[in-house]
């Protein structure tokens, strides 16, 4: 098994160019910009189609690879995600307003 780092990101967690995520990651919201996570590189094992994060605890979580269709340019998914990350900003902001 390789031993490597990943990126966490708004698109999820990048890895040799490649988007993955996990339940986990997902409820706890890894990819909002507020995150303490965000932009954190963390260690990853790879062997052929595995992806395993290591967290600090020592936990191993199978990661899976997010699909992404060539159906829409760069520009495109990068306008999608910038509007994602926006919406989940006001979200919080919303949030902190009523709490």
């Amino acid at each position: 098994m390789e031993n490597t780092t990943a990126l966490i990101t708004s698109k999820g967690i990048m890895y040799q160019n490649k988007f993955f995520t996990c339940s986990r990651a997902i409820s706890e919201q890894w990819f909002d910009h507020g995150s303490p996570y965000y932009m954190l590189e963390i260690q990853v094992h790879s062997e052929n189609d595995l992806l395993l994060i290591m967290l600090d605890s020592g936990e191993a979580i199978a990661v899976h690879r997010i699909p992404i269709l060539n159906t829409h340019s760069q520009r495109e998914l990068d306008s999608y995600f910038t509007k994602l990350n926006e919406l989940k900003l006001v979200k919080k902001l919303l949030k902190n307003e009523k709490g």
